[in-house]
């Protein structure tokens, strides 16, 4: 992750890995004693950033098996999210919006595939205070956001993620499919290239009307997993930041 800006980051760094984690410099790493499936790391996740450092106030959230464009890391630190959104999401699998605006803003009942968010302190602290009470899904964490109440995100337009890992353990007969991104303009993409539109739209109106049209994710998406393919390793990043 050095050429998106790794090396610059300013916050605290911690995997979060289910069943075994490498030891990397510079990383904190909590490791669970066995498999427990992303629902309860997504969780561990957040427990562990409200933990180790009560004054985060965002959290910038990365699965193992993704692709950054240059830069994405210092872009996403310092990009501003509106009060009234719940997180942005830096990956998304549905096609172009055809929209203007750099951020394209949902309900979060239409949310999946939570690759690369960026997460404030309030949403942590709303998921946590949810909980996984009645939760049956073992590797659906995406869908963990759909319980906030009246919420909305926003897709990042570009993308600056984009996964590359083979299986998807929610979708046992998914493979890379509609887990790739359509907008993503690739690793050279620098994203500071978009900074000045960043701070445009910080400094105006903050917060987009919802999309007039509901985005759904694929039904496999919403069923449990046929097949539990939790054999492999399980990393979440979380790059924490005051």
């Amino acid at each position: 992750m050095q050429p998106a800006g790794l090396d610059a980051w300013l916050g605290p760094k911690l995997i979060v890995a289910d069943g075994y984690g490498p030891v990397i410099p510079g990383w904190e790493l909590d490791v669970s004693l066995n498999q427990q499936g992303s629902s309860k790391t997504f969780m561990r996740l957040l427990e562990q950033v409200v933990k180790r450092w009560p004054a985060c106030e965002m959290l910038t959230y990365l699965q193992d098996d993704v692709v950054l464009a240059r830069n994405a890391l210092t872009y996403m630190r310092n990009y501003p999210i509106d009060e009234n959104l719940a997180f942005v999401s830096w990956f998304s699998h549905w096609p172009a919006f055809g929209i203007a605006e750099q951020l394209h803003v949902m309900p979060v009942k239409s949310f999946s595939m939570s690759l690369a968010l960026t997460i404030p302190r309030r949403t942590i602290q709303a998921l946590l205070d949810i909980g996984l009470q009645r939760w049956p899904y073992r590797h659906q964490c995406d869908l963990l956001f759909r319980r906030l109440p009246k919420a909305h995100f926003a897709v990042h337009v570009p993308n600056l993620v984009d996964h590359v890992g083979e299986n998807n353990s929610a979708c046992a007969h998914d493979r890379l499919g509609p887990r790739c991104s359509k907008i993503f303009p690739g690793v050279g993409f620098d994203a500071l290239t978009l900074e000045q539109q960043a701070h445009a739209y910080a400094s105006g109106p903050r917060f987009l009307q919802p999309s007039a049209h509901e985005h759904r994710p694929e039904d496999a998406a919403l069923q449990p997993a046929a097949v539990d393919r939790a054999a492999g390793l399980k990393v979440k990043t979380g790059l924490a930041g005051n």
